[in-house]
């Protein structure tokens, strides 16, 4: 096995990101951001952006507001939750034939984590759901075959 060093001869330093050493195949290259060489990049997509940034306009001008006052009063904010729902940050992870966006793991993480920049306690309350609803829906249910419970549900 051989060693893939990022190194100021390449994209890491150059992009202020410190040195790192990975365990690669000789012929394994990466990419940091935007650059992208031999099929591998962690770059976001333009959709990954864009989700990212209506989380993130979402936590700044609804949720920060907010936050202080729902934290001191101790008060669920279910008016914020409808709206996150209405926005479409919600159920993200329920597949487009239930009625979701069936979007993958990685998009909910970038959602909930601007979510949780505006305030952790609200950030949960609007993605908690797809705990409960993750292993239903990859499992499924006897009770509910045909996903009635979801069309409803988002």
């Amino acid at each position: 096995m051989s060693v893939l060093y990022i190194s100021e001869h390449n994209a890491g330093a150059s992009a202020g990101l410190p040195l790192v050493r990975w365990p690669a195949l000789a012929t394994q290259t990466v990419a940091i951001g935007e650059r992208t060489a031999a099929s591998v990049s962690f770059g976001l997509s333009d959709e990954q952006k864009e989700l990212r940034a209506l989380a993130h306009d979402f936590a700044e001008r609804e949720i920060r507001p907010i936050e202080a006052e729902h934290d001191v009063d101790m008060r669920h904010p279910a008016d914020l939750i409808v709206h996150a729902h209405e926005v479409g940050l919600m159920n993200l992870n329920v597949p487009e034939e239930y009625g979701g966006p069936g979007l993958s793991a990685f998009d909910s993480m970038l959602v909930g984590e601007e979510l949780y920049w505006g305030c952790s306690g609200i950030g949960t309350s609007i993605t908690a759901n797809g705990l409960g609803s993750g292993p239903v829906i990859d499992r499924g249910s006897t009770i509910n075959p045909h996903g009635r419970i979801f069309r409803s549900y988002c």
